[in-house]
């Protein structure tokens, strides 16, 4: 006798696997998600890059998140101490949204995490 089993274990619940969780749940999958509760705080947020906020909208975290973070038009680097260089998400092309975020990691997890 043939089964359909569409249980799947995810080791790690950071955004990765939790976005992997949501999405199988939505595919009828029954999804458990082992991760430490306590993970070491960072100090500075994350920046995350255009190509995310696709992934953001689809797992419908975007308004959330939003409330939170820093909206980055673009990406600055210091090239020495006196030069920074900058460049405008909107150069970018390639129909991504032309922002991203600076997002507090622990509360981006939590968000992702208790999303689904």
């Amino acid at each position: 006798m043939k089964r359909d089993i569409k249980t799947v274990a995810i080791i790690g619940g950071g955004p990765s696997g939790c976005s992997l969780a949501t999405l199988l749940k939505r595919k009828g999958y029954t999804v458990g998600v082992f991760h430490l509760e306590k993970r070491p705080e960072i100090i500075v947020g994350e920046s995350l890059v255009p190509a995310i906020i696709p992934y953001l909208r689809k797992l419908g975290v975007e308004d959330e998140v939003k409330t939170y973070s820093t909206y980055k038009p673009g990406a600055s680097v210091w090239v020495n101490k006196d030069e920074e260089a900058t460049s405008p998400f909107s150069f970018g092309g390639g129909g991504l949204p032309p922002y991203a975020y600076n997002v507090p990691r622990v509360k981006f997890d939590k968000t992702i995490l208790n999303w689904r």
